[in-house]
């Protein structure tokens, strides 16, 4: 482990078993081709993390991160299994490389997206092209502007609820008929916008991506948050329509 002057925190191919870095106030964090194993990184502060540098993985297991705050624009080819996020600030988080099992988070993602596959325009992990990511609980987590993309199978997380989220477990089924209806709104600029909205959310379908979990409140240009709003209605109806008609089937069948 090293510490520059500079307030740069790296760590490079190195097993750390128990160590604890909390309350650390640093610029940057750098972990290289690394194993943590039941290490704490409580309250600290980070400017810039990059949990795992390279091409090779860096391995979180059983670590403790609450009550940190970081921001992560390339946390780059990390593995968190079983490690608790409670109480945090994420501000950024764009995870193109990372993977998260049966991990426990609270507390506020701003901006940032998870992915389950590693595109081919991104440089890969030892050659990994899939990122596992089941048995996360994110229920206490105030998620904004977070996509989970590109094959998450959200079924297997725990994901918050509430007016301000919209959980579509028959995504591209409803999307399409959401679009549908759009299109035969009679007000010619509420449509128009209304359907750029419907582009953007199917944006996120791609990828084979089956289900979508969206934040009613995420942050759109002044003259689309109508139109957002009763897109984001739409959705809630026709999911909701699909999920009775679904179990009355299943009651009939039974």
């Amino acid at each position: 482990m090293s510490i520059s002057k500079e307030r740069n925190l790296v760590i490079e191919k190195r097993k750390e078993r128990g160590a604890d870095f909390s309350g650390s106030k640093v610029d940057s964090f750098l972990a290289v081709a690394s194993r943590f194993d039941e290490c704490r990184f409580e309250k600290m502060t980070i400017g810039d993390a990059c949990f795992g540098g390279g091409v090779s993985d860096s391995e979180y297991y059983d670590c403790s991160f609450d009550g940190s705050k970081f921001s992560a624009t390339a946390p780059g080819c990390a593995r968190f299994v079983r490690c608790s996020f409670r109480n945090i600030l994420i501000r950024e988080f764009f995870g193109d490389k990372v993977e998260f099992v049966d991990c426990i988070f609270s507390g506020k993602l701003l901006k940032g997206y998870f992915n389950g596959t590693i595109s081919e325009n991104v440089s890969g992990c030892s050659g990994r092209r899939v990122n596992e990511f089941r048995g996360n609980d994110f229920s206490e987590m105030e998620l904004i502007d977070v996509g989970f993309r590109t094959g998450i199978d959200l079924a297997c997380q725990r994901l918050p609820s509430g007016p301000n989220y919209l959980y579509l477990p028959e995504a591209e089924e409803v999307v399409k008929e959401a679009r549908h209806q759009v299109i035969e709104w009679k007000n010619l600029e509420l449509r128009r916008e209304a359907m750029l909205v419907i582009q953007v959310i199917e944006l996120a379908l791609e990828g084979r991506q089956k289900q979508l979990f969206l934040q009613t409140k995420d942050l759109m240009p002044k003259k689309s948050r109508e139109a957002a709003e009763k897109v984001f209605s739409l959705l809630r109806q026709v999911g909701e329509a699909r999920s009775k008609s679904g179990a009355n089937r299943e009651q009939r069948d039974q």
